[in-house]
């Protein structure tokens, strides 16, 4: 009986050292399913961070696509201004030289009127218009 009785005494001792050793294991297991825990909680918030910055990407590409096309479309428009000035100024250039020219005409023509009535005035006064 003392035997049965050691035995029973040994396997108690057994039984206890596995409960420790379980009881030990339950709590290394619950320590590392609340360490996944958080860091799934920290991958699912680096994933929303992640999500945010490519919005924000985009939105910045999209922004830099649309300054782009303003800027070409100015640089457009300044170049179409730029030829209408350099036409402007050649029309204005053209002008110019025809006026000079229409005054040197007039000079001219005013010369000849005054020559010929140089020539006539004593015509007329004589009463020769047959001569005129």
């Amino acid at each position: 009986m003392e035997r049965f009785e050691s035995k029973i005494v040994e396997q108690d001792r057994i039984i206890d050292a596995y409960k420790c050793d379980s009881k030990s294991l339950n709590e290394q297991l619950s320590k590392q399913t609340k360490t996944h825990l958080e860091e799934i909680k920290d991958l699912k918030s680096a994933s929303s961070d992640i999500e945010q910055l490519q919005l924000t990407i985009q939105s910045l590409e999209n922004d830099r696509d649309y300054s782009k096309n303003e800027y070409n479309e100015l640089s457009r428009q300044f170049k179409n201004e730029s030829n209408l000035s350099i036409q402007s100024s050649t029309r204005i250039e053209r002008l110019e030289t025809a006026l000079e020219q229409m005054k040197d005409d007039y000079d001219v023509a005013q010369r000849e009127r005054k020559s010929l009535l140089d020539e006539v005035r004593p015509l007329l006064l004589r009463g020769d218009f047959a001569a005129c």
